[in-house]
């Protein structure tokens, strides 16, 4: 009789342990097609959020201010996936095991300075500078935000002293890309990869801000010596130029498994 009394104990104890495992729920995103109308977790101030940005009401989107609390939310249900970097990711696997990216990227996209198809030289020099930059490290760290907001990089340069001004256009509205800071100076990687180049090549860039949608425009017309903002060589636009690429920008899916 004691023995059955330990035997119904012991199958109690393991009928409540089971039923204190945590339940995941079950992914509900598949594929980017999958997530209009679903409930997107991002970073607050990276690009994953200003990417989200143009989705309007498609679907919801939720920031958060640490991966942690992002990565909970994602693993309770609370949000139905995460839009990412690839290090954000791997910083959210740290919190749990029971996540994982899609195979499709989300992002994945080259982003290159635009110059007037007639101007050879800049185009050269661009290039020239971009390799120096990325041999020492420089375009490395600005990309990965490891600079402040008054970088303008310290290697080794062609010239020490600005020689003369080159115009750039750029829209400050894209986090952390471009934007402007507390004292309303442009700041962001973008802006801090122009000032790196321009110091190599002993130039001093004058930002003239535009809209995106007219970034290709004012430098094919002359209007500006180069553009920059997230503009890709897509091969569509003779009328400019790209230069090598200066970041390539992949952002993930991250689902429940």
């Amino acid at each position: 009789m004691k023995k059955i009394f330990f035997v119904v104990i012991a199958i109690l104890t393991i009928m409540m342990l089971s039923g204190c495992k945590e339940e995941i729920p079950g992914n509900t995103v598949y594929s980017a097609s999958d997530m209009p109308g679903k409930t997107v977790g991002v970073l607050a101030g990276t690009a994953s959020a200003s990417y989200m940005e143009i989705y309007g009401g498609s679907m919801s989107i939720e920031q958060y201010d640490d991966v942690e609390t992002m990565a909970a939310a994602l693993k309770n249900g609370s949000l139905d996936c995460v839009i990412a970097d690839v290090e954000t990711f791997e910083e959210m696997e740290r919190y749990s095991s029971q996540l994982e990216r899609l195979e499709e990227y989300f992002i994945d996209r080259q982003y290159c300075f635009a110059v007037s198809e007639d101007n050879t030289v800049l185009l050269e020099n661009l290039n020239t500078a971009l390799q120096a930059l990325k041999d020492q490290g420089t375009i490395q760290r600005i990309t990965s935000g490891r600079f402040e907001s008054d970088y303008i990089g310290t290697e080794s340069t062609s010239a020490d002293i600005a020689t003369e001004t080159v115009t750039v256009a750029i829209d400050p509205k894209f986090v952390p890309y471009a934007f402007y800071d507390d004292e309303g100076r442009i700041v962001g990687m973008e802006a801090q990869v122009v000032r790196a180049v321009c110091r190599y090549l002993g130039l001093e860039p004058e930002f003239i801000v535009t809209d995106s949608s007219m970034l290709v425009y004012t430098a094919s017309s002359g209007k500006v010596a180069f553009a920059v903002g997230r503009l890709t060589n897509n091969g569509e636009d003779p009328s400019v130029v790209y230069t090598e690429p200066y970041f390539n920008s992949q952002q993930v899916i991250v689902v429940r498994e």
